[in-house]
């Protein structure tokens, strides 16, 4: 695994400000053909918050990202997020309800400009009646100066590289103007730098918007870095949710996960 930045490079966790409960998974299980993706997981999502999500490779930590914004039933369980049941809507109405993902193959619209990829999304998540496209662009305008694309609005979404098409998704999801955010990778294949310099742009759309944040995330000295709590997946069964100093040091998680030898990181390392 990569290390992270020394964290006066990167900044210390960010501070949870709001307590209501924005997200309860309760229970929840999935079986693909006969085999069982994820058991019996729950966990809770507060306003404000910044909670990783780890674990092994096939883990389940996709096939729940799929379950909690639409694009999955769960099998059993239940998916509640703002209070509401969630678990039998269509995607498209869960992101209404301000519930946004982005996805480890980012796909813009390639033959569209930055700014009207980002605009498509205000269009979809806000009130059509006070966001017209000259408004949407204007809000796209402010949405990709957040990621740090403000001078990418005119060039063809096609053009971008790896680290400019992240942070064009991390935009479109912010378009939809979410509660919480769910963020599936968004560093992975990302050098040194441009993870350090990612990762202090998810920590501003905490700190700055105050999105709460459900991030899958395999570089777990970020994953101290920038969350509070930490809930870990192993063979689809939740083995430790906590506080993130804790559970690194779990040694369930150090043996399922870490690997034995490994000292787990700290948000002081």
């Amino acid at each position: 695994m990569t290390r992270a930045r020394p964290l006066d490079e990167v900044g210390g966790p960010a501070r949870s400000r709001a307590s209501s409960t924005l997200l309860a998974v309760r229970g929840v299980s999935k079986r693909f053909r006969g085999v069982t993706a994820l058991r019996d997981v729950s966990l809770t999502v507060d306003g404000g918050e910044i909670v990783g999500l780890i674990g092994p490779n096939g883990a389940g930590k996709t096939t729940l990202f799929h379950l909690i914004s639409g694009f999955a039933r769960p099998d059993a369980g239940s998916v509640t997020f703002r209070g509401q049941d969630v678990g039998a809507l269509p995607a498209h109405e869960v992101r209404r309800l301000g519930l946004a993902r982005t996805f480890q193959v980012v796909q813009p619209f390639v033959g569209m400009s930055v700014r009207d990829n980002v605009a498509v999304a205000v269009l979809f998540g806000r009130d059509r009646r006070r966001h017209g496209i000259a408004a949407a662009r204007e809000e796209s305008n402010r949405l990709l100066d957040v990621v740090g694309l403000a001078a990418a609005g005119d060039a063809a979404a096609a053009s971008l590289n790896l680290v400019e098409r992240k942070r064009l998704e991390l935009a479109r999801a912010l378009g939809t103007n979410p509660a919480l955010l769910c963020l599936d990778e968004v560093l992975a294949g990302l050098n040194p730098g441009e993870t350090d310099r990612m990762a202090a742009t998810v920590r501003g759309l905490n700190d700055r918007l105050g999105v709460a944040i459900l991030m899958i995330e395999h570089n777990v000295g970020l994953v101290a870095a920038l969350c509070q709590r930490v809930v870990v997946l192993d063979q689809g069964s939740v083995i430790a949710d906590g506080a993130t100093a804790a559970v690194l040091a779990d040694p369930a998680v150090v043996r399922a996960y870490l690997g034995e030898r490994r000292r787990p990181p700290s948000a002081d390392a």
